[in-house]
Formats: C-alpha cells, structure tokens, sequence
C-alpha cells in the first residue's frame, strides 16, 4: 500500500513546522556554472589523447568524459560551514 506524497508547501497549516525552523535564514542562491563553449575533440591514437593531456597540463584518463579548461577547482567554497552560533 503506498500513500500519496504530500508536496510540502500543500501541507496543512498545523503541519508546516519547517516554517518555523527556516524563519530569519539567510538567502541561498547556487551560481550555476555554464561553459561559454564545448567542444569535442577527437584523437586517432592513445599517444595523440595523452600528448593532448600533458600540453594542457590536466590528468586525463581513458575513462574522462569532460574537462574545464582551465582546470576547475572543485570545492573551493568546502570549508565554509552555516553556524548557529547560539546553539552549542
């Protein structure tokens, strides 16, 4: 028997605690990171995919599917933690 999934914005009155645990937070907006320009290139040999490699200086292996160019540094913002100072 499954029970239909209640959207949490169509909640009840009475039942819309988020409300009060998300008052007062702070907006979030995620930057979506969107390449001006992709491009597919093609190699005729593995020599020629890791010379491609080495040139731009990225680790590339048979199995990458994408690159940045240049190279994205993912978790930059990683150590940048929402504290509630008033709880301990």
């Amino acid at each position: 028997m499954s029970e239909e999934q209640i959207d949490l914005f169509d909640m009840p009155p009475d039942e819309q605690e988020w409300e009060k645990e998300w008052n007062g937070m702070p907006e979030y907006y995620n930057k979506r990171i969107q390449p001006f320009k992709t491009i597919f290139v093609h190699f005729r040999t593995e020599e020629d995919y890791r010379e491609f490699a080495e040139i731009i200086d990225q680790k590339m292996t048979l199995q990458t599917k994408s690159i940045w160019h240049p190279e994205l540094m993912k978790g930059i913002n990683g150590k940048y933690r929402w504290v509630n100072e008033d709880e301990s």
